[in-house]
């Protein structure tokens, strides 16, 4: 299992595979780790043939990081170590 620690905190990103966990957020949303910027972090375990949407705010910025495997963001191809960014 893989366990996101910060002092006591912890996140079980298997309690709900192929969807976005919230790890970290401004003042701690939910169970997630509590940070001091204005961020939303997520980490998930995507299974093969998952889609995953999140629509984001144009105000606002995106990273996303492969961390092992391969995944299609829009049709491109990105695989582990690769990052992509949105920038508006």
């Amino acid at each position: 299992m893989i366990t996101i620690r910060h002092g006591n905190d912890r996140v079980n990103v298997h309690k709900n595979p192929d969807q976005l966990t919230l790890i970290a957020a401004k003042n701690g949303e939910g169970d997630c780790i509590s940070v001091q910027q204005d961020v939303k972090c997520y980490l998930s375990m995507v299974g093969v043939g998952t889609v995953i949407n999140y629509k984001m705010s144009s105000q606002r910025y995106a990273w996303l990081q492969v961390l092992k495997g391969a995944i299609k963001l829009n049709d491109q191809p990105l695989s582990a170590g690769v990052g992509w960014v949105k920038v508006t």
